[in-house]
């Protein structure tokens, strides 16, 4: 059998310009045929896939593109990411010859990487591995919150921002007696279970920094409503990850002989009635009893918001006003259809095309409490959907 390469190619995609731009040395990129663009507010570093004709044989040189070359991508005239390139793959069919370019925010090294007592390799002698820092090397002492999360940061060259709604909350800049990230741990890790004391989360937004906020800080300006601009959605209900005590471990530090004891905290979740019970050890971080119950708190409530996942999707990456999407934003929904109404947290972005070059935004949402350090967790009410129940609180 012998193919008609010609007729092969005529047939195959063609790339179409879109408003995703690559931006690398100086140069910009917008021709796609397929794009993939995620954001995450649980995955701390925004990822990008661009799949385009390579018009150029032989190796990637021609392209003036090579894997960690510095990036930028735009969405709709928005800057989503600030990153790195990690992937070149080139190849072809019969049909095409395509090249797809992936990378990731730069916060992307704070979750590859394991946190380094020392940081200037100069200072270590040749063949010491593994190395044993000296007493005290790699432990914060007096310092705040945010200095700490600094601290953790510097090596990578990521810059921290503190939302300024969180300037008048004065725990994050009390002063740490001692803290000692564990020895191997991811430098994320650290900072995420860290976070979650304060209940704050460290997010990416685009710009290349680990930026420091609450969960729900702006509001979207369009509405989810089914029959007039969701495309597609589903809500997927499950209590596998779901337990019904949560215990929280921790070293509480004392005054007398620098000894060190157990601290502990517990919550229950009310709306799982078998006994099914999870032990957190929390480690040096959680250095008292109000620590281990906001770390219980916190996994009760983001485990709950988990359990009822809802994906939505609509045309444009844009909303009515010529905005991106914003992760993190809370946006008001109304859909009978799957039962859910009221207004939901934006944890994710996926923004994509279609064959014909047509945007497309998939939105991950989850009820706005989610990431809210609070006392309970929801309970049932008949009076409401299942997926509502999730919001209440017992006070």
């Amino acid at each position: 059998m012998v193919f008609d390469i010609q007729d092969t190619f005529a047939a195959s995609i063609k790339p179409v310009t879109t408003r995703a731009v690559l931006k690398v040395n100086g140069e910009k990129y917008s021709r796609w045929k397929s794009i993939s663009i995620d954001q995450s507010i649980v995955q701390i570093s925004g990822s990008f896939s661009f799949t385009t004709a390579n018009i150029h044989s032989g190796n990637n040189e021609r392209w003036n593109i090579t894997t960690g070359d510095r990036c930028e991508i735009e969405v709709a005239g928005k800057t989503v990411i600030t990153g790195y390139i990690d992937d070149i793959d080139n190849g072809y069919d019969l049909g095409s010859h395509d090249i797809t370019f992936g990378g990731r925010d730069k916060t992307a090294d704070l979750v590859d990487c394991t946190f380094d007592v020392n940081p200037e390799p100069e200072i270590r002698s040749v063949g010491s591995f593994p190395y044993v820092p000296p007493a005290g090397e790699g432990e914060f002492k007096n310092l705040s919150f945010l200095q700490i999360i600094e601290k953790l940061c510097k090596p990578f060259d990521i810059d921290v921002v503190l939302d300024t709604e969180l300037l008048s909350d004065s725990a994050l800049f009390a002063v740490i007696a001692e803290y000692k990230p564990e020895t191997g741990s991811m430098v994320y890790e650290e900072i995420a279970t860290f976070c979650q004391q304060y209940g704050v989360l460290p997010i990416s937004i685009g710009d290349g920094t680990l930026y420091i906020t609450r969960a729900g800080s702006v509001r979207a300006n369009d509405t989810l409503e089914a029959g007039v601009n969701i495309k597609s959605a589903s809500l997927n209900q499950s209590d596998r990850e779901r337990y019904s005590v949560y215990y929280a471990e921790g070293i509480a530090k004392t005054t007398v002989f620098n000894q060190k004891s157990s601290a502990f905290g517990s919550l229950t979740d009310d709306y799982v009635k078998r006994y099914r019970p999870l032990y957190i050890l929390a480690g040096e971080q959680a250095v008292n009893n109000a620590a281990c119950q906001r770390r219980a708190a916190w996994e009760a409530r983001v485990r709950a918001g988990a359990s009822r996942k809802v994906e939505m999707s609509v045309y444009k990456w844009t909303q009515t006003n010529g905005d991106v999407w914003p992760l993190n934003g809370i946006v008001p929904v109304k859909d009978d259809k799957i039962g859910v109404v009221g207004d939901r947290l934006i944890a994710g972005l996926n923004f994509t095309i279609d064959s014909t070059g047509g945007e497309l935004t998939r939105l991950s949402l989850v009820p706005p409490d989610t990431f809210a350090l609070k006392e309970r967790v929801p309970v049932p009410n008949k009076k409401q959907t299942a997926f509502d129940q999730l919001r209440d609180l017992r006070s």
